[in-house]
């Protein structure tokens, strides 16, 4: 269960992920509307794209925006409880990526580049105190660089590869 994980991660930081992601949902759907505003059918797709996953990324992150419908706040609290931050971070992301492929316009760019920046955000609230505890570990014993003496017994450097 993800609950172990959400445990580990201060409220703040939970609680600025969720609006950022709001936040980045709607600018998908925003700018994937406005990509759908063109003559070429890719860079259509990828707009239709871009406004699935805002939707997407706005029930799951933002489930008071659709306070009409019971079922988002239902599915909303299950991923939070059951899903991990990097299984997010990877939905998010691939769903970021492929309009981006597909139409190369500033608009995808911004709209698709939100939700890749919410992405790398639960990426990152993955990683967690992992990454602290690793640098905080004791040094490692097999270091012959740091059990060699680098001094003789006068206190004058040693010359490398001399014999003590």
């Amino acid at each position: 269960m993800a609950t172990d994980q959400s445990a580990e991660v201060p409220g703040a930081i939970r609680l600025m992920v969720k609006v950022w992601g709001a936040f980045s949902a709607l600018l998908s759907i925003g700018f994937g509307v406005f990509v759908m505003i063109t003559v070429t059918p890719i860079c259509l797709a990828a707009g239709a794209i871009m406004v699935t996953s805002g939707l997407m990324v706005l029930t799951l992150e933002a489930p008071v925006l659709c306070f009409k419908i019971e079922a988002f706040a239902k599915l909303s609290k299950w991923v939070e409880d059951h899903v991990r931050f990097w299984i997010r971070a990877f939905i998010y992301l691939c769903f970021a990526l492929l309009p981006f492929v597909m139409c190369r316009e500033l608009s995808t760019f911004i709209g698709s580049g939100s939700v890749m920046v919410t992405a790398a955000l639960y990426g990152v609230m993955a990683i967690g105190k992992k990454g602290q505890a690793t640098s905080q570990s004791k040094p490692n014993d097999d270091d012959v660089e740091m059990k060699e003496s680098l001094v003789d017994s006068k206190g004058d450097p040693k010359e490398l590869g001399s014999p003590s």
